[in-house]
Order: structure tokens, then sequence, then C-alpha cells
């Protein structure tokens, strides 16, 4: 029973941590939905007016614009990323959860197995 046991406390860290990592996906899911609502924003602004607002050129407040879209993008690139690696990480703790199901089935039938055995030596020696 004790190697089930330590395989069924396995199972149940490996789905607290899986529980974990996809609270983290969501956290991630809301950074990307901030990054892209910012970008919308961002990209409706009209800087045509930018010198008469902040006494810029539009030219130089186009190219900080430009800046600030590209860095929102690598920012949630690399969120995707980020996310991506987390699902990998819970497919291959799904994968040893199999894995862990597997072997206490194994183990379950292996006892089973020993329990039959040990009743045939008993009706024979009967």
């Amino acid at each position: 029973m004790s190697r089930i046991g330590d395989c069924r406390r396995k199972i149940a860290e490996i789905r607290e941590d899986i529980r974990a990592m996809r609270e983290k996906q969501t956290v991630i899911d809301g950074y990307i939905r901030q990054i892209e609502t910012q970008k919308d924003t961002l990209d409706g602004i009209d800087l045509s007016r930018a010198g008469e607002w902040i006494g810029v050129n539009e030219q130089n407040a186009v190219k900080t614009k430009n800046v600030c879209v590209f860095r929102m993008d690598g920012a949630k690139g690399e969120c995707t990323r980020l996310r991506s690696a987390i699902d990998r990480m819970i497919s291959e703790a799904e994968a040893q959860i199999a894995e862990l199901e597997a072997e206490i089935e194994r183990i379950e039938e292996e006892e089973r197995r020993e329990r039959e055995r040990e009743r045939e030596r008993e009706q024979s020696q009967n």
C-alpha cells in the first residue's frame, strides 16, 4: 500500500502544481488582454496635432508612439511565449500523472495476483 500511497501523494502534488500553473496562465492572459487594449488605444491616438498639445513635432511623436507599440508587441510576445512554456509544463505534468496512475494499476494488479497465489497455496495445503 505504501507504494500506492506514494504515487497518490505525488499525483496530488502534481495536480496542485497544475492548478497553480493554470492560475499563472490566467494572470498572463490578463496581461495580454491589457497590452492589446493599451495598444489599440495608442494606435487610435491622432498625433497630427501633437506639436500643439505638447510642443513636439509630429514626426517625433509618431516615432515615440511606434516605439511604444513595438515594445508592447514585444511584451505581448514574451507573455505568449511564457504561456506556451507553461502549457508544455502542464502537458508534461499530466503525462507524469498518467504514468503514476499506470504504476498504481500495475501495483494493484501485482497485489491481486499475490493474493490469488496465496489463496491457492492455502487451498492446496488444506
